[in-house]
């Protein structure tokens, strides 16, 4: 058993990697995008938000130029790489743990859930790593190619940033595009 000693938090983040038909141009464009006519949306807590503010929050996050993502970046490639990478070692076993749109190998995740049963080997775990690592690239690669003509972002909200925050990571705010969330917990 491991036991922590010291602060802990209970905190946790995610990423989300949010493709879009095209930028939008303004906060009630996005407003409009992520929640249609609603004008406040219950949080998972029971909490009610403005779709406004939370637009507002989000579209300063994605008219950020260091969170938007061009195919054709090393940089950006890099980031959506190193996310798919820590999305895969969450990975558990089912295949639904991925969007519709995403489609991992399915040999390679068998490899890696057999490599999660056996968790606890020096060399399984660098097994696990090169896998994950050859799995992130293919699939940031065959991302890239789908995806090359959408605008594509890359965002994290955070329990940290306070209610509208949490809102964002666990709300399923973009429910209505495609998106990839990585959780961070």
């Amino acid at each position: 058993m491991k036991i922590r000693n010291g602060f802990v938090s209970n905190s946790s983040s995610s990423s989300f990697v949010v493709i879009f038909d095209k930028k939008p141009e303004s906060v009630e464009e996005l407003q409009s995008i992520l929640y249609g006519k609603s004008t406040r949306v219950m949080g998972y807590d029971d909490r009610s938000f403005s779709t406004i503010e939370l637009s507002k929050m989000i579209f300063n996050d994605i008219t950020n130029v260091d969170n938007i993502i061009n195919p054709n970046d090393e940089s950006s490639i890099e980031k959506v790489s190193d996310e798919f990478d820590n999305l895969f070692w969450l990975y558990d076993g089912g295949y639904d743990d991925f969007p519709d749109f995403f489609e991992p190998d399915k040999m390679s995740l068998e490899e890696l859930s057999k490599l999660n049963k056996d968790r606890y080997s020096d060399l399984t775990w660098e097994v696990k790593e090169e896998l994950i690592n050859r799995l992130a690239k293919v699939e940031t690669e065959r991302f890239f190619e789908k995806f090359n003509d959408k605008f594509i972002v890359l965002v994290n909200y955070s329990d940290n940033d306070g209610s509208m925050g949490c809102q964002l990571e666990h709300g399923d705010t973009f429910r209505n595009l495609n998106y990839i969330r990585i959780s961070h917990h």
